[in-house]
């Protein structure tokens, strides 16, 4: 399998990231099997350790399992807690 990924994040302000990321995965052996995944996220700062973010995942398969459909979506929100060594 081949895999590839780009991740753009851009910090609006201290406090407020944007942030997209797309991955590819094929199937080397047979080129029509690969799938997609978009992520996009907005996480805003509300204290030093806690942030809220939400997201948005579209998953897409070029050839899903037989009864599925090729296109998945998800929104997310959540509470982030962060914690790093000083």
């Amino acid at each position: 399998a081949g895999t590839g990924s780009v991740r753009y994040a851009w910090t609006v302000r201290t406090g407020l990231e944007i942030a997209e990321d797309f991955n590819v995965l094929a199937d080397l052996e047979d080129a029509g099997n690969w799938r997609s995944r978009n992520t996009a996220a907005l996480t805003v700062a509300m204290t030093r350790l806690l942030s809220f973010r939400a997201s948005h995942v579209t998953e897409y398969r070029n050839h899903p399992v037989d009864g599925f459909g090729s296109t998945d979506t998800r929104t997310a929100l959540a509470l982030v807690l962060e914690l790093q060594r000083r």
